[in-house]
């Protein structure tokens, strides 16, 4: 890299070097606040100037641009630093946060990023070119528009700094105003120099060696401020922090009464800001506190209270101190105030207490002394008085033996002096002793002793409570212990949350359960599983909801004994009205119940006894009888499955099952009573009930055969007898063993009496009804002859049509019917065509064949009421009720059409026949039935003479 050396790059060079000198010195100072921001920016000013030098004395375009883009790195930070130095230079620092700092370096950093990457976008310069063609000619550079943010930035953040330090130097004390006014004339020569050389306002002059000259005017300024006005003396930067900080509130009042400055305790005391107090007078501020200027004519310290701002009202702490010059001159006063309201408050609160204590001490319910160590009284309460008859004069400076029998007090020191060894409170140790009155009655009483230091040593406060209550209260639920330890029923005291607290003797004899067992446990250990869980939601319900609930349980002993207990529960209550505990009240009611439940049982057998002998006597039925009996001794004998089983000469026969999965398959199944195998042979031979515990096992038949696949165990068979006859036997099957009692065979043969008799008169019934069905059967058998006969009288039998007997007696009826109610009656006379040639040709049997299938299709077409009859040979009648003319030849067509499109079969042949009709009406035709027949007849005949196979009505 080749140099040039000129005038202007000496001048930059010099300005480096005072601005570098200007940073070292500046570091003697570090801890004076803002000497940082003012530090860099003389390097950011020195760097500016260093390298714009080196830009000058660099001959290559390449070295100009590197040294041009290290410039503008430090002009970019210069005016963040020279603002944030002001800020702290005029108090600002409580706006000098992180996010402040971060701020202001936002443009600066993005800046430097631009200008080393200004060869990809050109942002901060459009173009460079070289003043001329010489070797080593500065650069004129077309600025671009991030060079114009850039600028615009850097004159802001200058403007800014410089407004603020104005304001300084017209507000704040001279010395202040003066060492701001020398930071304000050092950025004022660089600040012209640089906006008259961005400008270009004087085209003929070297402006960057006149911004550099003005740069060296400005280290010049600085270096004066230094030394001759200790311009970075941390007293003077610091004096207004220190007064800022202070927690008094600090006023300074100028020779008129003005506010010449004011600190933020007493700003926020008044709840202003610094700009709304400056140049008002203090009686402005606190309004309602007149003559307040007058009271610091003369130095002094007192208390005041005032009220600011209209405010509550606070007590100040003031002293009010005359300032001088030099000379002696007053120059105003300061007022430095403390507020002292919750000071006295705090007064306030302890003579309350104090008051409160009072009250207390002698209002408690206890007697309290309190004695010095070495056991003599120094303070009483009323209640002391009260309970040991002495006055208050007679205790003060006595020994507290003066209330303790002699032969208590050796047991009294020694319990004072654990506390004396170990000087600590310890709440809950408490000496129970007897107390002597003034009289030398002595009383129960109890000493809890609290040992408390003082400056001068340590005092006991002795609080002693009479136990005369309480012992008498003791004794009393020392009584009530013993009536509850010895009493019969089991009792149990459980928390709120039902975990067992006590139980006494009886509880144990009870359960099994002994007082360690249950204690700390739920009651729930006792529970069988028997009971619902509805039961024990219903009854927290009731106990938690403060009632007392009875009822009973089913619980189980330690030795797994089931036991039915009757109990009672009852909620507790504390004094304030909560539960507190559950008392438990049982009674072992096992054996009670089992009488009951026998005595139940016996009802229920009695009832159902009573209840089949009353279904039994009210039915005849064999069926409903068998299903009866199986149904209701189901409810007291329970089974899986019974059978009834009659005797038949040597054999039982099964009637009735219930239970099994196929009935079918064993109803009527019989085995010889000769079997030596099985129990019902026993049951029979015996007449007596038969249990057995384990068929299965006990009996090869119930393990083959039939009995096989239900593989029942527990068996009973009872007889049933009438007079001195078994009839029969029931027999009970359970799949389990060992299930039959004695009790239940004593009820199954009563139950199998009644049955008995209930089946015999059902057997008895039922043989009587055979009898009569067979008879009726029979009566039944005769009338359907009779109806057989009648219906041949009037039937023809090859057609099944009505015979010509029929017809003449129900054709006389139908027209005096027809008379009577005045509608018509059709007749239709049909013959078949041809048929003696037909029966000739193919045999009678063909022609009845033909005779048959005519007959069919009158049956099938007729109306209800209409009548088809056979009149004779191949001739056939139908008489049709309220038919007109018309509808009766229509209908006479239809049948002629239809028959002859039928066809018969012969032996390989297909035949077939025609019909010819003729028809007539009533009145019409005539009022008679031989002339209506008549009329058929001829008009039929007509058909016939026509060429047969057509309908005629009559003429």
């Amino acid at each position: 890299m080749t140099w040039q050396f000129t005038s202007e790059v000496l001048i930059s060079l010099l300005t480096a070097t005072i601005a570098m000198s200007m940073a070292v010195i500046s570091w003697r100072w570090w801890k004076t606040p803002g000497i940082i921001y003012f530090t860099f920016m003389i390097l950011s000013i020195g760097g500016w100037a260093l390298f714009s030098g080196l830009e000058a004395a660099a001959i290559l375009i390449p070295d100009k641009l590197i040294w041009a883009k290290m410039q503008y790195i430090c002009i970019a930070l210069l005016s963040a630093f020279w603002l944030l130095l002001v800020m702290q230079y005029t108090h600002q620092e409580r706006k000098i946060s992180f996010w402040w700092v971060v701020s202001f370096m936002v443009v600066p950093l993005l800046t430097i990023y631009i200008t080393m990457t200004e060869e990809k976008h050109h942002w901060l310069w459009e173009q460079i070119i070289p003043a001329s063609n010489i070797l080593g000619a500065s650069l004129i550079y077309t600025r671009g528009w991030w060079f114009l943010i850039t600028a615009g930035y850097f004159y802001l953040l200058l403007i800014l700094g410089a407004f603020l330090l104005i304001r300084k130097t017209i507000i704040p004390p001279k010395s202040d105003g003066a060492r701001a006014l020398i930071l304000l004339t050092g950025v004022i020569p660089p600040l012209i120099s640089n906006l008259i050389y961005q400008m270009q306002l004087f085209p003929g002059v070297n402006l960057r060696l006149l911004l550099m000259v003005g740069l060296v005017i400005s280290g010049f300024i600085y270096i004066w401020g230094i030394y001759y006005f200790e311009f970075l003396e941390t007293s003077s930067l610091s004096r207004d922090v220190i007064i800022d900080k202070m927690s008094e509130g600090v006023i300074v009042l100028d020779r008129r009464d003005h506010i010449h400055n004011i600190n933020s305790t007493a700003l926020n005391m008044l709840g202003m800001s610094e700009r709304s107090a400056k140049r008002k007078t203090l009686s402005d501020i606190i309004t309602i506190w007149p003559g307040i200027s007058e009271s610091f004519r003369v130095p002094h310290d007192f208390e005041t209270e005032v009220r600011i701002n209209g405010d509550s009202p606070k007590i100040l702490s003031i002293r009010a101190t005359n300032l001088k010059d030099k000379d002696g001159q007053s120059t105003g006063r300061m007022v430095v105030w403390r507020d002292i309201t919750q000071y006295r408050q705090v007064e306030s609160t302890l003579r309350d207490s104090e008051a409160r204590f009072k009250a207390l001490f002698q209002g408690a319910p206890d007697a309290i002394i309190i004695t010095d160590k070495y056991s003599r009284i120094v303070l009483v309460n009323n209640q002391t008085i009260t309970l040991f008859g002495y006055a208050f004069e007679e205790l003060m400076g006595n020994s507290i033996e003066i209330v303790i029998p002699e032969r208590y007090r050796e047991a009294y020191y020694k319990y004072q002096k654990a506390f004396i060894d170990e000087i600590e409170t310890r709440p809950g140790i408490s000496l129970p002793l007897n107390g002597m009155r003034k009289n030398r009655r002595e009383i129960p009483i109890e000493i809890a002793l609290s040992p408390v230091k003082i400056p001068s040593g340590v005092i006991f406060t002795n609080i002693i409570r009479d136990l005369t209550i309480r012992k008498e209260a003791e004794e009393q639920l020392r009584l009530q212990s013993i009536a509850l330890e010895s009493a019969a029923n089991g009792i149990l005291i459980t928390d709120r949350k039902g975990n067992i607290q006590w139980v006494n003797p009886a509880f144990t004899k009870m359960t099994g359960f002994t007082s360690d067992d249950v204690r700390g446990k739920n009651p729930r250990i006792l529970k069988s599983g028997l009971v619902p869980q509805d039961i024990f939601n219903n009854l927290w319900k009731t106990i938690l909801s403060g009632n007392i609930w009875h009822g009973e349980l089913i619980n189980r002993r330690k030795d797994g004994k089931i036991i039915t207990e009757e109990q009672t529960i009852a909620p507790v209550r504390d004094s304030s009205g909560q539960i507190i505990h559950f008392i438990a009240i049982k009674q072992d009611i096992t054996e009670r119940k089992r009488a009951e439940e026998a005595l139940s049982k016996r009802t229920d057998q009695i009832a159902t006894l009573n209840r089949v002998m009353q279904t039994l006597s009210s039915t005849l039925d064999i069926s409903k009888v068998l299903d009866t009996i199986l149904r209701e001794i189901q409810q007291v004998v329970p089974y899986d499955s019974a059978s009834v089983w009659l005797s038949k000469e040597d054999r039982l026969e099964i009637i009735a099952v219930h239970g099994f999965p196929d009935p079918e398959t064993l109803i009527g199944s019989s085995f010889a009573l000769s079997s030596g195998d099985t129990p019902n042979t026993q049951v029979m031979q015996t007449r007596v009930p038969m249990i057995v515990d384990d068929a299965y096992s006990t009996y090869n038949s119930f393990r083959t055969g039939v009995h096989a696949q239900y593989k029942h165990r527990g068996w009973m068979g009872v007889p049933m007898i009438i007079g001195d006859r078994v009839i029969g036997m029931l027999a009970f099957d359970k799949k389990i063993p060992n299930y039959y009692t004695e009790e239940q065979s004593q009820f199954a043969l009563a139950f199998a009496a009644q049955a008995a008799i209930a089946i015999e008169n059902a057997r008895l019934y039922s043989d009587a009804q055979k009898e009569l069905m067979e008879k009726i059967r029979a009566e039944e058998k005769l009338l359907i002859l009779q109806k057989e006969l009648e219906e041949q009288a009037i039937r023809d039998s090859l057609t099944g049509l009505y015979n010509r007997r029929f017809l003449d007696e129900t054709l006389t009826r139908e027209l005096s019917r027809a008379e009577r109610d005045k509608y018509s009656v059709s007749i239709v006379m049909v013959d078949l065509d041809h048929f003696k040639v037909f029966n000739d040709t193919y045999g009678h049997d063909v022609g009845d064949l033909m005779l048959k299938q005519l007959g069919k299709l009158l049956i099938s077409q007729v109306r209800a009421g209409d009548i088809a009859c056979r009149y004779g040979g191949e001739e056939f009648v139908v008489v049709m009720p309220k038919a007109s003319l018309a509808v009766a030849r229509q209908r006479a067509n239809d049948w002629r059409m239809k028959f002859e499109s039928q066809i018969l079969i012969h032996e390989g042949e297909v035949l077939n026949a025609t019909l010819s009709a003729g028809v007539s009406v009533y009145p019409m035709h005539g009022t008679t039935s031989d002339e209506i027949i008549r009329k058929a007849d001829q008009a039929m005949y007509a058909a016939k003479a026509a060429g047969r196979n057509q309908v005629i009505t009559a003429g």
